[in-house]
């Protein structure tokens, strides 16, 4: 399990009164589950598709581009549709027939052309959440830290209202809220971190004593398996148990890809 060691979650179980509690353990239900996952092609999305695949789940994705879906999901029947579209939970009857559980993995980091953050985020899963409950069906929510209505970004407000709109539901729910996921196939700050850390001699890391909170893919795939997935309402922060600094998962890179450890650092970068 790649990283594992590093960036082992801790499951910080809230209920909904704001109360600590165990962790439930839930059998899986007779028979295996058909599970649909949003976003299936995405980092997450696909890390958890293949995750449930191996363990022999009925999985199907839901994306935008089937082109991309069976290039990086081959085998995984998907549903292509964009499902910032899907904001009325009629929207949702045909695609959740047959489906167990939903795994939304779906999301983008701020609006543009082809991504309105609103209904992509808050609408789209609040119709989600409505049809999940008509149908009894479970959802778990792939969130992020950070994650309420009135944050101060776009991604990070949009998910909060998505996340409320899901509690206040009533659908079997399970909301994770990941840090920065790490992964051996990553981009955006993952493939960051992986590119910082192969410079060879001496290596630029701007911010170096930053706090950055991680998670690794394989664990947070491993946690969202349907049978963690019960029926009491609850919100579960999916990082490694402290924050730790810039510099020190720099290290954790070069040594997970078999790096020597570089011990000369420019603590400060200049442009210009």
């Amino acid at each position: 399990m790649p990283f594992g060691g590093f960036c082992r979650i801790v499951l910080a179980m809230r209920n909904q009164a704001g109360t600590d509690g165990p962790l439930p353990m839930h059998l899986p239900p007779a028979g295996p589950p058909h599970i649909l996952i949003l976003g299936a092609y995405g980092l997450i999305g696909a890390g958890i598709a293949r995750h449930l695949v191996s363990l022999g789940y009925p999985v199907t994705g839901f994306g935008r581009n089937a082109a991309v879906a069976s290039r990086v999901l081959p085998g995984v029947p998907v549903i292509v549709r964009d499902m910032a579209t899907l904001t009325r939970g009629d929207d949702w009857g045909a695609v959740l027939d047959g489906v167990t559980a939903v795994v939304n993995c779906a999301g983008a980091l701020q609006d543009g052309r082809e991504d309105d953050l609103e209904a992509l985020h808050h609408h789209a899963v609040a119709a989600l959440a409505e049809a999940c409950a008509a149908r009894g069906v479970r959802l778990v929510q792939i969130s992020a830290v950070g994650a309420r209505a009135d944050a101060a970004t776009g991604f990070l407000a949009t998910k909060g209202r998505g996340d409320a709109a899901i509690r206040a539901s009533g659908a079997p729910h399970q909301i994770f809220r990941p840090g920065l996921v790490l992964a051996p196939h990553g981009y955006g700050g993952s493939a960051l971190l992986r590119m910082l850390a192969a410079v060879p001699v001496v290596q630029p890391v701007a911010m170096a004593e930053a706090r950055i909170q991680t998670v690794a893919l394989a664990d947070l795939a491993e946690a969202v398996r349907p049978h963690w997935m019960g029926g009491c309402p609850m919100v579960t922060r999916a990082i490694w148990w402290k924050p730790h600094r810039m510099r020190c998962g720099r290290f954790c890179w070069r040594s997970a890809a078999g790096l020597a450890l570089v011990t000369r650092r420019w603590s400060r970068c200049r442009v210009g």
